[in-house]
């Protein structure tokens, strides 16, 4: 990873904020390594190196506001920003239940207005959705019930869309997940 996107990302001081297994800093450079592992371009990496850095529908803190896009796209690429921006603005749900459209729509929750996107932005926003999942989970902790469906039904919807590493990394996940979850019920 190149220098420039660590300082950009740190200038943002996601070190400050907390996440499930440290900082949100952690959790987004777990998510890039993922992605990088995985083999994706740069710009999906790069993309979930800042996929929260905006906030989430999930994750409500920001480090940044949407002020800050220009800046941001100027550093890391405008493909990479797009989809941190997606990744933040849009209704998550929306990367699986779009997944196969030909003409694919998220609901963008800033803007309440759906926003066109190209199919294979939804294929880079399942991968990113997957390494974040991947990250962030504690093997040893149970989900609830309608979150085992969840990730359940990421993986038999999204499944097709990822990368075979993704994929197998999320199948492995899930399946640990719904053991430790059925052993605690």
């Amino acid at each position: 990873m190149k220098p420039e996107y660590l300082a950009l990302l740190d200038e943002f001081s996601p070190s400050e904020h907390e996440h499930e297994k440290g900082t949100l800093r952690d959790h987004l450079v777990g998510t890039y390594n993922l992605l990088s592992d995985w083999d994706n371009p740069v710009s999906v990496a790069l993309g979930g190196l800042f996929h929260s850095i905006y906030g989430t529908q999930y994750y409500r803190t920001s480090s940044t506001g949407l002020n800050s896009r220009s800046k941001i796209a100027d550093i890391i690429g405008e493909e990479a920003e797009e989809l941190a921006y997606l990744f933040c603005v849009t209704d998550r749900n929306g990367f699986i239940y779009e997944a196969g459209s030909k003409s694919p729509s998220l609901w963008n929750c800033v803007e309440n207005k759906l926003c066109p996107v190209k199919p294979t932005v939804i294929k880079d926003l399942i991968e990113i959705e997957a390494a974040n999942f991947i990250e962030q989970r504690h093997l040893d902790r149970p989900m609830a019930a309608r979150y085992v469906t969840l990730v359940r039904h990421t993986l038999e919807r999204g499944g097709p869309f990822m990368s075979p590493k993704a994929r197998d990394a999320y199948a492995e996940v899930v399946g640990r997940t719904i053991e430790v979850s059925a052993g605690a019920g």
